[in-house]
């Protein structure tokens, strides 16, 4: 590490802040000078962040490095493992490398940074160990073709086999074909074991693999491209996007809106496992004629966005939050790109809902319905998409980008993680057809809440203020409607279709409830009357002055309770109705009854017999309808950081040099021997490890059980877990690795 560190020191201020763009792991938090930049640019997570976001190409050119190994690493020494690359292309991929910090640069050519080789799994190219580390000769590549060739007629496909990769095989059971051809390779020294008697596998010697191999790879190191043209000739475009995109989110933010009003009547109860129950998920998916995956979906935006959450009562339930009074009254662009910015941050998985998973069915809030990789594959497949727009690429064809972008970060089962995300795309309106839009490019660009809402409202169908009222007691909204009259028509009217158009229905149920809501008749029928190109039609007009003139002819009060009305007729008929009888009504006064129910009881009564009531106070007050119940907004478990742009790091490489400059001119203590200034876990570990690896003395600086901190000059031999063992004053110790307080070389 120490040559590695003097390598970025050396580096320029635009080349450190370009390493630092390509691995922002490095830039936070912010590295207090160069070594400690180096220490932690070699630490096992940082490298291994490093290699995920490494193109199938770069992979493969490091994967050559490392089987080349030494330290004078080249054009000329890879190219016979990538006769597919030109001359170009290999110094290209190399200062690509070097950049990112995966190379140094000794005296000439480069050397692969320690740590790399674990990282790249226990075969590096699907090649097994060095000969010399299984204790075999390699053979010459004559020596080879005759020693295959001399064995038993499986020789040849077994060691072409091993050679494709893996290179390790199970030995086959004595007395078959193959295992005689095994055992014939392991004589001649073209197989290998493990040296152990008896030993259960073979492997084939790295160098045996590339002779019979040929190279490395023969892929090209072309950028990956997703619009190529394929055998069919050029991809199609995808006209109207940004139309059909602006479509879908309409109607998603009409089925949220839509789903928030129905919890909020009738919340859902809570489990006690802290999860929604199946049967109320069939039953959202049910009433939004949605399918379970995108019921599920939407479920887990309206919970992750903090507009529904557990009220945490003794009796709990899933209530709105004061977010979602927010959200109901914000305009169409506002409330998509809320939902939009949900998704992009999200890490929830809806199409696995109520799929078998450990210990039963998965269910919305389940652990298992949160992957990580879930928010960078998203993010991976919209950058994909807005990279080919207006095109739609197939769905093999975007898996294949996919794999040659970052073949480590595609997890297992990444088609129908693609698939699930091509399908939420399609229903926040963010795709469309397959292909990407102009919310997509903001997404993929970075953009911040108002950047996007900006998007959103550029894309987002213009909201209307008018209605096609009809005789059938019907009502046609060719669009979003404007918010006042959308708050309306849901108070007043119920939702019959949904799609370009959305159709309300006009009953005499939802016209008592917009009055129950403290609506009036005048204000309904003037609102309708405000927003329609043709008058109103007769049979509306009567409904609602019907509905208004019966609604609170009948009133509700406590006794238990009374009910109260200038129609002596309708009291009397009310007092001989059998199915009235569980009231226990008598007459108190030819306009009043009583009862011994309480009044929230009776009115329910009433209300089921089809008779329409309002409560009223003992003023003889008209009492509305409460405000509904709110929960608490959940703690947002994001925490805002910083991005990693080009002023971070213009600010942090400023730091660096600065703090470099303190280092160098405090490098030594009066002594001449190195000042030992405080520095990470991280750091300090790299040293040792590289003074381990070197047989190199350190100076530490070490911390007894009461606090004291000696100086050491310590002989590190091995790391194991917390402890590092070794020599200091030439007699074995051990020091534990939370006590070092710094470390810095002799």
């Amino acid at each position: 590490m120490r040559y590695f560190a003097q390598d970025l020191r050396g580096r320029s201020d635009a080349e450190l802040a370009a390493l630092l763009l390509d691995r922002p792991d490095l830039a936070r938090p912010a590295p207090a000078d160069v070594t400690t930049l180096a220490s932690r640019a070699t630490t096992t997570a940082s490298l291994t962040r490093a290699l995920d976001d490494l193109p199938r190409a770069d992979l493969d050119l490091l994967t050559a490095a490392v089987l080349v190994g030494g330290t004078a690493i080249d054009s000329a020494v890879l190219a016979p493992l990538l006769p597919a690359w030109t001359r170009d292309d290999l110094d290209s991929g190399l200062a690509r490398l070097w950049l990112r910090s995966l190379l140094w640069r000794p005296a000439d050519g480069y050397e692969v940074v320690r740590g790399i080789e674990p990282l790249l799994g226990p075969h590096p190219g699907e090649l097994g160990p060095p000969a010399a580390a299984l204790g075999v000769a390699v053979l010459a590549p004559s020596d080879l073709e005759s020693a295959i060739a001399a064995a038993p007629a499986p020789g040849g496909a077994i060691a072409a086999r091993l050679a494709a990769g893996p290179p390790v095989a199970h030995r086959p059971d004595p007395g078959g074909a193959s295992a005689a051809a095994v055992e014939a390779l392991v004589a001649a020294g073209v197989l290998a074991t493990d040296g152990s008697a008896g030993s259960a596998t073979v492997v084939l010697p790295r160098e045996h693999g590339l002779a019979l191999r040929g190279h490395l790879t023969d892929r090209a190191p072309a950028p990956p491209d997703v619009t190529a043209a394929d055998a069919d000739g050029p991809l199609p475009l995808v006209p109207d996007v940004d139309a059909a995109g602006g479509l879908a989110a309409a109607d998603l933010v009409a089925v949220v809106e839509e789903l928030l009003r129905a919890w909020d009547a009738e919340p859902p109860r809570v489990l006690r496992s802290g999860d929604l129950g199946v049967r109320d998920l069939r039953r959202a998916a049910g009433a939004l004629e949605l399918d379970d995956r995108r019921a599920a979906t939407v479920l887990g935006l309206l919970l992750d966005a903090g507009l529904v959450a557990d009220d945490h009562d003794p009796d709990p339930a899933f209530r709105l939050t004061p977010l979602a009074d927010a959200f109901l009254a914000a305009g169409l662009a506002r409330r998509w790109a809320l939902l939009v910015r949900t998704w992009w941050r999200s890490d929830h998985v809806g199409h696995l809902v109520g799929t078998p998973g450990r210990g039963g069915t998965i269910g919305l809030l389940s652990d298992q319905a949160r992957r990580p990789a879930a928010r960078s594959l998203r993010r991976s497949v919209v950058a994909a998409l807005v990279a080919a727009r207006p095109v739609a690429p197939p769905l093999d064809r975007l898996l294949q980008h996919l794999a040659d972008l970052a073949p480590r970060r595609v997890p297992a089962g990444a088609r129908e993680l693609v698939d699930a995300v091509l399908l939420e795309g399609e229903l926040l309106g963010v795709l469309a057809r397959g292909a990407a839009g102009t919310v997509a490019a903001a997404l993929a660009d970075g953009a911040d809440e108002e950047d996007l809402e900006t998007a959103c409202a550029a894309v987002a169908p213009q909201p209307i203020d008018q209605l096609i009222l009809q005789g059938d007691l019907t009502a046609i909204a060719p669009g979003p409607l404007v918010p006042e009259l959308a708050r309306l028509m849901h108070a007043a009217a119920d939702v019959e279709s949904r799609g370009g158009a959305t159709v309300f229905r006009f009953s005499r149920a939802s016209i008592t409830r917009a009055l129950d809501a403290g609506t009036s008749a005048d204000h309904v029928l003037a609102v309708l009357a405000e927003h329609s190109p043709t008058p109103l039609p007769q049979p509306l007009d009567y409904l609602v002055r019907d509905t208004a003139r019966r609604h609170g002819a009948i009133r509700v009060g406590g006794v238990g309770s009374y009910v109260r009305s200038d129609d002596e007729t309708a009291l009397e008929a009310l007092v001989r109705s059998a199915d009235a009888a569980p009231a226990q009504l008598r007459r108190i006064a030819p306009t009043v009854l009583v009862s011994p129910l309480a009044p929230g009881v009776l009115s329910d009564l009433l209300s089921d017999l089809g008779i329409a009531n309002v409560s009223e106070s003992s003023g003889g007050e008209l009492l509305l309808p409460g405000r509904a119940r709110r929960a608490a907004v959940p703690r947002a478990a994001e925490v805002t950081v910083r991005r990693v742009d080009d002023a971070l790091v213009a600010e942090v490489v400023a730091a660096m040099r600065t703090g470099q400059e303190r280092t160098e001119a405090a490098a030594r203590d009066e002594r001449g021997r190195p000042a030992l200034r405080p520095t990470d876990p991280a750091t300090a570990i790299a040293v040792l490890r590289d003074a381990a690896a070197d047989r190199r003395a350190v100076w530490v600086g070490y911390a007894d059980s009461a606090g004291a901190v000696s100086r050491i000059l310590f002989h590190p031999e091995r790391i194991e877990g917390g402890r590092i063992l070794g020599r200091a004053d030439g007699s074995p110790r051990t020091l534990s690795v939370h006590r070092i307080t710094a470390a810095a070389w002799e």
